[in-house]
């Protein structure tokens, strides 16, 4: 709070931190909405609490409408910025979201060929930026079937977006929606709070060991 007569200035605007602004559901249990006592706390799960805010409709700027490997006809497109936010099962570890692995993992690049989602592979090169080519145990070339070098091929990585380190490590996504940014105002302020509470708080996937699904 604000002394204005220590201060010298005025009284600042009141702040009241509550979830209900969001549209969904609440970390705060019940009891403690809007009735905040010292015994309160907040449990942040990513499935319950921040994969709502990719699913929540919003009309043209719904997140899951461009952050998919579908668009809203059901054709197969490559995600927006590389970035899926989907709610099903991840291919990579089945007890997390797609859009978790995806916000807090590195990936590769993909890129839609033939009717398929598959990882782009580009060339690569050497220190001296200078193109590879498969070699055999000898150090000389291997060469295909028309007698050419074959070359050494990698995917392209993307770097996560967001940072377990907290919300002030996870610049990628917060200046997207900042003034002038390519999703300002997609993004409630309550919202953002939302999410970088959880970041700050180490971006567990549960934050209650007990609410987690037994193995």
């Amino acid at each position: 709070w604000t002394d204005p007569a220590v201060a010298g200035r005025a009284i600042d605007p009141p702040l009241l931190l509550t979830y209900s602004a969001t549209g969904t559901p609440s970390p705060a249990k019940g009891a403690c909405s809007p009735n905040w006592t010292p015994g309160c706390r907040i449990i942040l799960h990513y499935p319950d609490h921040i994969q709502p805010l990719w699913d929540k409709n919003r009309g043209n700027d719904t997140c899951i409408l461009c952050h998919a490997t579908r668009d809203a006809n059901g054709i197969l497109q490559v995600p927006a910025g590389q970035l899926d936010l989907s709610g099903s099962a991840s291919p990579d570890q089945a007890d997390h979201l797609t859009s978790y692995r995806e916000l807090l993992f590195p990936d590769n690049v993909q890129i839609l060929n033939m009717g398929a989602l598959q990882d782009q592979l580009v060339q690569a090169t050497d220190a001296n930026g200078q193109p590879l080519f498969q070699t055999d145990n000898n150090g000389n070339l291997i060469l295909d079937n028309s007698g050419n070098p074959i070359p050494v091929m990698i995917t392209v990585p993307v770097a996560p977006v967001m940072s377990t380190n907290g919300a002030a490590s996870s610049p990628r996504f917060f200046s997207l929606f900042q003034t002038g940014g390519t999703h300002q105002g997609r993004l409630s302020p309550d919202e953002l709070r939302l999410i970088s509470e959880w970041l700050d708080i180490g971006a567990q996937y549960y934050n209650n060991p007990f609410s987690a699904p037994a193995l």
